[in-house]
C-alpha cells in the first residue's frame, strides 16, 4: 500500500477544495461508483508546491451501482460530516460542491432531491 502524505479534508477545506471535491464525486457518480463511506476523514488534501489536490481514500465499502439512493446516501454522509466539522462555513462549501457536482454528474437533480429526501427521514431535524 502506498503512503499518501496529506491531511484530512476536515482541517483543510476551502472554496477551491470544495469545488474540486464536487468535480471528483460528480465523476465517480457519473461512472456509477459509490464510495460507501464518503466522510471528510476519507478525503486527503495534498499540498505540494503550494498546489492543493484531493485524494479520496478507503474504497473498502465501495461498489458499482446506478441507484440514485446510493448516490444520495454518499452525498448525505459527506454533507453531514462537513456540517459537523465546519459548521460555520459548511453551507458555503456545500454550495460550491453542488455547483461543480452538477457540471459532472448528469443525474444531479435527481440525486440532490434524494439527498433532501434522505435528510427528512432523520429522527431529528
Amino acid at each position: 500500500m502506498e503512503f499518501i502524505d496529506g491531511e484530512n479534508l476536515e482541517k483543510n477545506i476551502d472554496i477551491e477544495t470544495a469545488k474540486e471535491l464536487g468535480k471528483k464525486i460528480g465523476l465517480l457518480h457519473s461512472n456509477n461508483i459509490i464510495h460507501g463511506d464518503l466522510t471528510t476523514s476519507n478525503i486527503l488534501v495534498i499540498n505540494k508546491n503550494n498546489i492543493k489536490t484531493l485524494c479520496i481514500i478507503d474504497f473498502g465499502l465501495s461498489y458499482i451501482s446506478s441507484d440514485i439512493e446510493s448516490k444520495g446516501v454518499d452525498i448525505h454522509i459527506l454533507f453531514q460530516t462537513l456540517e459537523s466539522t465546519n459548521s460555520k462555513e459548511s453551507h458555503q462549501f456545500i454550495d460550491y460542491f453542488i455547483d461543480e457536482y452538477s457540471r459532472y454528474c448528469k443525474d444531479y437533480k435527481k440525486i440532490l432531491q434524494r439527498v433532501d429526501d434522505i435528510k427528512k427521514r432523520g429522527r431529528y431535524l
